[in-house]
């Protein structure tokens, strides 16, 4: 196995039935990420447009505070769910499927609720006294409203992602919920409805999302209804909780910068580096696309001892989801400023926190799916010592940067931040397995890049004057255009051959379905 997977042709051929795996379920997940990335762009602007730089921050500060206490709400169990779920499938045990799914979602429900009903009754008085604003509290206690809705959400959505379904969390998570979400904030500001608006349609948002989770959920186990259920508390609970860990050290690792803003910042400067940061996430969609099928994958080929195969995924997953976030990442650089203007002309100084934030999510995307595989081979306990430490090296940082610097400060912070966490578990991963992600068609991806942006640049001369959404809306599409044109014309490697098949068949397909509706 080791020598047949060295040669391409032959990896591809033997690791066919995975790659197709991740290329239709990463297709489609990333298809309807990026439609939702795009509503909630839409919403940010939405939202930032009609509370201004100064109540948009105060607002992001009081999300921040509600989403960390969701995170602790949901005891880490929808990363267990996924492993456990994945794991029995394998082995076709629907009485332990059917356990875990039910102990999952009650679990998390009811601590959701206890810390609910703790930020409703004293997040006024704590919270508002330690950001000195006192409207803060009124924000957090209605928040807070949302963390039973935001348990069974992402709980149910992914015991759906256990059994490889990536539809569910696109079709409810990315695209359902933000395009809810927005429709009420207008219909709240045409009622007059400013920043209460904007807090109540998030709640009510999340619960109508919550209850098409349980739908999706439920239209995912026909076959479960009428077996017995087996649970495995301890198991699940002794993978789950290093794991609420890491998924608080990752919530306070991204949203420090918000955090510490708000208490040595104004809340303006709070508002207008959200913007800016939320922006640049936009690119980690691309990684999380793929993780989200690669995920089970890792934990199925991990448990049956197929490293090689584990090792030349990693390779092909991590080159297509760099060489994407590197387009992405390009022509945010390329737009910088006309995307903070699209925000309003307050916005236009968070620029530069978005290009070293933007530049920081490019070293993410190009390390690969490290974070996964440590989890998903069953190392959640160092991923737990890797977050913490990591977490720790940022709340420095921005204690450091953040009272002199501002929002700059912030942005370098989390950047360092970022990058040691990351180039941290690519050692690791490499020192524990031996696999690493790269080989020598890294060259030629950036090569491609660089071209497709000097071109722009030179273009950018000779095109007259546009207005920022014109230029956001006209350059972003030919950019994107140009750098897969640049890439196919270096040479296509075999993988991406299988890619692209996979790509045209899901189009044909697509396009034959809509010629026998229209007959």
């Amino acid at each position: 196995m080791r020598k047949t997977l060295q040669d391409p042709h032959h990896a591809t051929s033997l690791c066919a039935r995975e790659l197709s795996d991740v290329a239709r379920g990463a297709g489609a997940t990333l298809a309807g990420r990026i439609v939702g990335g795009g509503l909630q762009f839409l919403y940010t602007i939405v939202v930032v447009r009609l509370l201004g730089a100064e109540s948009f921050g105060l607002f992001m500060i009081g999300l921040t505070v509600i989403s960390v206490a969701g995170v602790i709400g949901r005891l880490g169990l929808e990363s267990g769910v996924v492993r456990f779920i994945a794991l029995h499938n394998g082995s076709n045990d629907t009485a332990r499927i059917k356990g875990v799914i039910i102990q999952s979602l009650l679990f998390s429900l009811g601590a959701s609720l206890v810390i609910g009903a703790a930020l409703c009754l004293s997040g006024e008085a704590l919270l508002g006294r330690f950001f000195h604003r006192p409207d803060l509290g009124h924000v957090i206690r209605v928040l807070s409203l949302s963390l039973p809705f935001a348990a069974l959400m992402f709980v149910a959505l992914s015991a759906t992602q256990g059994f490889r379904v990536m539809r569910y969390t696109v079709y409810g998570q990315h695209l359902f919920w933000p395009a809810v979400n927005t429709a009420l904030v207008l219909a709240f500001a045409a009622a007059g409805w400013h920043l209460s608006g904007v807090v109540a349609a998030y709640v009510i948002s999340l619960g109508l999302t919550a209850c098409l989770a349980l739908y999706f959920l439920a239209r995912s186990l026909p076959a479960l209804q009428d077996v017995a259920s087996l649970w495995e508390t301890g198991k699940l609970l002794r993978f789950s909780m290093p794991l609420l860990s890491v998924a608080v050290m990752n919530f306070l690792f991204v949203w420090t910068d918000t955090l510490m803003l708000g208490y040595f910042r104004t809340t303006q400067e709070v508002g207008i580096y959200n913007a800016a940061m939320k922006t640049a996430l936009l690119t980690s969609l691309i990684l999380v696309s793929f993780n989200a099928i690669f995920a089970p994958m890792i934990s199925d080929l991990h448990h049956r001892k197929e490293i090689q195969k584990v090792a030349y995924l990693f390779k092909c997953v991590t080159k297509w989801v760099f060489s994407i976030s590197l387009a992405a990442f390009l022509v945010m650089l390329l737009l910088c400023q006309d995307i903070m203007a699209a925000f309003g002309q307050e916005f236009i100084s968070g620029w530069p926190p978005l290009v070293v934030l933007a530049l920081a999510q490019l070293v993410n995307a190009g390390v690969g799916s490290v974070g996964v595989i440590l989890v998903m081979s069953g190392r959640q306990t160092l991923m737990m010592h890797n977050m913490m430490g990591a977490t720790a090296l940022n709340l420095c940082l921005n204690y450091l940067l953040v009272p002199s610097h501002g929002i700059w400060g912030a942005a370098v912070a989390s950047a360092i931040s970022i990058t040691t966490l990351n180039l941290l578990m690519l050692v690791e991963v490499y020192w524990l397995m031996k696999i690493h992600p790269y080989n020598r068609h890294y060259y030629r991806v950036i090569l491609c890049g660089f071209v497709t942006y000097c071109f722009f640049l030179l273009l950018d001369h000779f095109l007259p004057p546009l207005g920022a959404v014109a230029r956001i809306l006209i350059y972003t599409p030919l950019f994107l255009a140009s750098f897969l044109g640049v890439y196919c014309l270096s040479g296509v490697d075999p993988e991406d051959r299988y890619l692209f098949g996979v790509l045209r068949e899901r189009f044909h397909r697509g396009r034959m379905a809509d010629k026998c509706f229209e007959s």
